[in-house]
C-alpha cells in the first residue's frame, strides 16, 4: 500500500473498515494519530499509531490520519465521552470516562490552553458514579434575557434558522405559521404546563439531519463548537437563542431524537431534575411504548412537512430533516416568563408574515446551500397542516452566462478543505484559489401572489496572501478565521433578456457574515465574507486582533472579489449581455463610504492604478475597447471643465485619441468622484502620467486632425475667447512649421476688411482666418477696425509664437 499510494490513494481513503492497526486493535483512519503525546491516553476515542510502524506515516497522513492532536481534536473527543454519558454506562466504563476526562484536563493545565466555562466535567453521582454534566447555564433565564436584548429585531428568528440550516448543508428552509389552538387535545400531555403553549406556533423545517455535534452545540450559550469549523457560519453568533423572543418551550425534532427546552421550569417541570440544564431529550426508537402514553402532545406534528410520529403503532422512526417548534408565548405565560414579558396576538403573528415579505430575500443572497424559503400560513379551524397556504416564496436560481468561467461552488467550503491542507503542510502556499461566480435570481411570492425578482451577480475568492497567513496564524485558527469572501451586485432585467446594472443604488451595500448585518457601508454593492463580528452580528470587530483581522481581510479578500466582479460586468457587457454600462457604475464614491470600510476603496483604487499583472486590470472603457491603467487617457480638467469648450473637445479626445501613433489607448471620463478616490489612494501621480495636457491635447490630437474635424466640434475650440484662441493660434504655429506656412499663405486685408488667409490653390478654411483675427485683435485691440497689411499681419503672428516659445521666427 505504501509503495503504490500515488494511485491508490483515493482507494484507500474508500476503506470501509478499520485498519490502522494501534498495536491491540485496527481503527479507522479518522481515529489514527500519527505523533503521540505523553500522559494523554484517548482511547477508545483517539489511537496513537505505534512507532513500529513509523515507515507508514507518509500512508497514513496522505489517507486521512490525524498528523498531530490540537485542542480541537481533544474538544471532540470530550463531546464524545458527553453523548456517552447520556446512556446507561456501566461502571467500568464510567471509570473509563472518567480517567479520561482527568488526563484532559491534567495535559490542558500543563500546556495552559484555556477551556470553555461550558466544557463537560465529571461529577458524582448517587446511582451512577461518574457522571458527565453540561447544559444551558448561567442563571439561563437571565443570560437568555439578555441574548434578546443583544438580538432586538424579530427577523433574526429567521435568520438565525436559516444559519443553523445553511450550515447542516440543507438545500430547503420552510416555514409555517400555524393558528390551530387544539383546545380539544390539551389533557394528557407530558406535563400539564404544556397546555399553555399547545396553541398558535412558529414551525421551520430544513431537508437536513441534526449531527450529534449539531444536538451539542443548540445547548451552549455564546460557546458554540463550530468556531473550530471554519466552512459553518453558526460560529459568529448565539444565534439560536433568539428564538425565544417569540416562545418558552423551543422543540427540536431531528433523526429519533426530540429535544425540548423549558428554562423557566414551569412547563415540563415533572421531567427536570437538573434545574441547571432545563430541558429533555426523548429517543423515539427507543421511548415509543412510555410517548404512546401521551398522543396528545405530539398530535400538533403530524403532517407538519411531512412528520409522521408512530403514535399508534410501534415502528422504528426517524425524521428525514429538522423540525423546529416554536409555540407562541401567550398572556399567561408572559406574566411569569423570566426569559420575556413580550406575548404574541393574532396582529402580532401577522406582522411576522410582513417581516418575512419585507426582508426574507436578503436572507438568501449569500447562503452557501440553501436555495428555498417558503412561508406557509395555517388557518385557525385548519385540521390537515397539508392545506396550509404559501404566503411567500423565495428561490434561488442560477442565471446562465458566457462572462461566467468559474464553476459556481460553496467557495467557504473550498477554502475550508484548502486551509486544511495549508495548516498540515510545509509546502509554499497555493497560487490558485477557489473562486466562484454567478448571477443568481431571487423571485419571491408575496401576498395576492405578487411577484417579484432581484437579479444579483455574486463573485467570490480566496486570498492566498496577508489573509490567509493570518488565518493560518495560531490567533487565526483559534478564532476560525477563513479568508474567503465575496461581493454582491444589483442588476435588472430588461426586456429583451439583457441585464443592466441596476439605477440609484450608488449607497446600498450593506455588510454580510454570509447572513446579512445590518451593517451599512456606503458601497455601491454588497459585502460579504468572515468578517469578524460581536456576539449578536450587529458590528464588527475594530480593535485588538479581530480588528486587525477584518483591515487585512477587507482589503486583501473584499478587494480582490470586487475587482474580479468589474471583471466579469466587463466580460458581459463585451458579449453584448450587459447593456449601457459604464465602467465607474460600481465603482465606490470615496465620499459615501463610510470609514469603517475606507480600506476597502483605497485598495480598490490602488489594485487599479498598480496594475497587479503585466496586462493590467482592463476596467476601463469608452464604451466599445476595454483597457488598463496602462493605455487609458485622461483630458485635463484645465479644458475639460470649461462649459464653453469642455464638451466639444472630449468628444474629439475621444474620436481621434487612437489616432496618435498608438492604436491601444482609449479616452475616458473621469467623473470626479472617482478622480478624488484615485488621489486619496497615494495615486495621483499615475494619474498625471496619463493625462492629456491643454499643450498635448491640441498639438497631438486636434490639431494633426483639424481638417477631419466635424465643424460643430472644432468651431467651439476656434472661435471661442480671444485669450483661448490664442492658446490655440500659438499652438497651431509650432505644430505646423511656421516658415513653410508662410511659403503657401498669404494674411492680408481684403477690400472688404476682413481678414482671410488663402493656399496658393485653395483657400483655408475660415476658422483659421477667424483665429488670426482674434490673436489680433487681443494683441491690438485699438487697431481692430483698422486696416492692416500682410506684412504687419505676419508680424504679429511671429510676436505671438515668439512669447510662445521664446523663439524667432526661422
Amino acid at each position: 500500500m505504501h509503495d503504490h499510494l500515488e494511485e491508490g490513494k483515493e482507494a484507500f481513503k474508500a476503506l470501509k473498515f478499520p485498519w490502522v492497526w494501534t498495536g491491540k486493535t485496527f481503527c479507522s483512519l479518522t481515529q489514527a494519530v500519527i505523533k503521540s503525546v505523553p500522559d494523554l491516553d484517548l482511547q477508545p476515542y483517539l489511537h496513537y499509531v505505534p512507532k513500529t510502524m513509523a515507515k507508514f506515516h507518509q500512508l497514513f497522513k496522505c489517507c486521512g490520519s490525524i498528523e498531530e492532536l490540537t485542542p480541537d481534536h481533544v474538544s471532540m473527543v470530550i463531546q464524545k465521552i458527553y453523548l456517552k454519558s447520556e446512556q446507561s454506562l456501566s461502571e467500568q466504563e464510567s471509570k473509563q470516562s472518567l480517567h479520561i476526562m482527568l488526563s484532559i484536563i491534567r495535559w490542558l493545565y500543563s500546556n495552559q490552553i484555556p477551556a470553555s466555562l461550558h466544557t463537560p466535567m465529571p461529577l458524582y453521582s448517587g446511582k451512577l458514579p461518574y457522571k458527565l454534566q453540561s447544559g444551558q447555564r448561567e442563571p439561563l433565564t437571565v443570560r437568555i434575557k439578555n441574548i434578546l436584548e443583544e438580538y432586538p429585531s424579530i427577523s433574526d428568528i429567521f435568520k438565525e434558522l436559516l444559519q443553523n440550516a445553511d450550515d447542516a448543508n440543507a438545500t430547503e428552509c420552510n416555514f409555517l405559521i400555524d393558528m390551530r389552538r387544539n383546545m380539544d387535545i390539551r389533557e394528557n400531555l407530558l406535563d400539564p404546563g404544556m397546555a399553555a403553549c399547545h396553541g398558535p406556533a412558529l414551525w421551520s423545517f430544513n431537508n437536513s439531519e441534526f449531527s450529534d455535534s449539531d444536538f451539542l452545540n443548540i445547548t451552549r450559550l455564546g460557546e458554540s463548537l463550530k468556531r473550530s469549523e471554519v466552512d459553518k457560519v453558526g460560529k459568529f453568533g448565539l444565534g439560536f437563542n433568539s428564538v425565544y423572543h417569540i416562545t418558552d418551550v423551543p422543540i427540536i425534532l431531528s433523526r429519533e431524537f426530540m429535544i425540548m427546552f423549558d428554562p423557566n421550569v414551569n412547563h415540563i417541570s415533572k421531567h427536570i431534575r437538573d434545574k441547571s440544564n432545563p430541558g429533555i431529550k426523548i429517543n423515539w426508537s427507543k421511548q415509543q411504548k412510555r410517548l404512546r402514553k401521551f398522543p396528545n402532545q405530539f398530535k400538533p406534528f403530524i403532517g407538519v412537512f411531512g412528520c409522521q410520529l408512530p403514535l399508534t403503532v410501534e415502528s422504528p422512526y426517524s425524521y428525514k430533516g429538522t423540525l423546529f417548534r416554536l409555540s407562541f408565548r401567550t398572556q399567561q405565560e408572559a406574566k411569569v416568563s423570566e426569559v420575556s414579558s413580550a406575548s404574541y396576538n393574532t396582529a402580532d403573528i401577522y406582522s411576522l408574515v410582513d417581516e418575512f415579505s419585507i426582508c426574507g430575500h436578503r436572507l438568501i443572497i449569500f447562503a452557501q446551500s440553501v436555495n428555498s424559503m417558503v412561508l406557509k400560513y395555517l388557518k385557525i379551524e385548519a385540521e390537515d397542516p397539508g392545506v396550509a397556504q404559501d404566503v411567500v416564496t423565495i428561490r434561488k436560481n442560477l442565471c446562465s452566462s458566457k462572462a461566467l468561467t468559474a464553476p459556481n461552488v460553496s467557495v467557504l467550503k473550498e477554502a475550508a478543505k484548502l486551509m486544511k491542507v495549508c495548516s498540515s503542510s510545509t509546502k509554499k502556499l497555493p497560487t490558485e484559489t477557489p473562486k466562484s461566480s454567478g448571477t443568481e435570481e431571487d423571485p419571491a411570492a408575496f401576498f395576492e401572489m405578487t411577484v417579484d425578482s432581484t437579479t444579483w451577480l455574486i463573485c467570490s475568492c480566496m486570498d492566498v496572501g496577508d489573509a490567509l497567513k493570518f488565518s493560518l496564524h495560531e490567533s487565526g485558527r483559534r478564532l476560525g478565521l477563513v479568508p474567503c469572501g465575496g461581493v454582491g451586485v444589483l442588476l435588472s432585467e430588461t426586456q429583451d433578456q439583457k441585464w443592466i446594472v441596476k439605477p440609484n443604488c450608488n449607497n446600498i451595500g450593506e455588510v454580510f457574515c454570509y447572513l446579512p448585518l445590518r451593517i451599512k457601508t456606503g458601497l455601491p454593492l454588497h459585502i460579504n465574507g468572515c468578517f469578524a463580528v460581536t456576539s449578536n452580528r450587529k458590528e464588527i470587530w475594530k480593535t485588538d486582533t479581530k480588528g486587525r483581522w477584518n483591515t487585512v481581510f477587507m482589503r486583501h479578500v473584499i478587494v480582490k472579489a470586487y475587482i474580479e466582479a468589474l471583471c466579469v460586468l466587463r466580460d458581459m457587457a463585451i458579449n453584448g449581455e450587459l447593456v449601457d454600462y459604464s465602467y465607474c457604475a460600481v465603482w465606490p464614491d470615496p465620499d459615501s463610504v463610510h470609514d469603517d470600510f475606507s480600506v476597502i476603496c483605497q485598495g480598490f483604487y490602488e489594485d487599479i492604478a498598480h496594475m497587479k499583472s503585466k496586462e493590467g486590470i482592463k476596467v476601463f472603457s469608452d464604451g466599445s475597447s476595454w483597457v488598463s491603467m496602462k493605455n487609458v487617457r485622461f483630458l485635463d480638467d484645465s479644458i475639460l471643465k470649461r462649459p464653453d469648450v469642455g464638451p466639444s473637445a472630449f468628444k474629439i479626445f475621444l474620436k481621434y485619441l487612437k489616432k496618435t501613433g498608438s492604436k491601444n489607448l482609449c479616452a475616458v471620463d473621469l467623473p470626479s468622484w472617482v478622480k478624488t478616490g484615485f488621489e486619496e489612494a497615494g495615486c495621483k501621480y499615475i494619474l498625471l502620467e496619463n493625462t492629456f495636457s491643454e499643450k498635448q491635447f491640441f498639438s497631438e490630437v486636434f490639431f494633426p486632425n483639424i481638417q477631419e474635424i466635424d465643424a460643430e466640434l472644432r468651431d467651439p475650440l476656434m472661435l471661442g475667447n480671444p485669450v483661448f484662441t490664442k492658446t490655440i493660434a500659438k499652438i497651431y504655429m509650432v505644430h505646423f512649421n511656421f516658415s513653410l506656412l508662410l511659403g503657401v499663405v498669404r494674411i492680408y486685408w481684403g477690400e472688404t476688411g476682413i481678414l482671410t488667409v488663402h493656399r496658393k490653390v485653395d483657400k483655408l478654411p475660415g476658422f483659421v482666418s477667424q483665429a488670426v483675427k482674434n490673436v489680433y485683435n487681443f494683441y491690438y485691440p485699438s487697431k481692430s477696425d483698422k486696416l492692416c497689411s500682410p506684412s504687419t499681419a505676419q508680424l504679429l503672428l511671429a510676436g505671438a509664437l515668439e512669447s510662445f516659445n521664446g523663439k524667432g521666427l526661422a
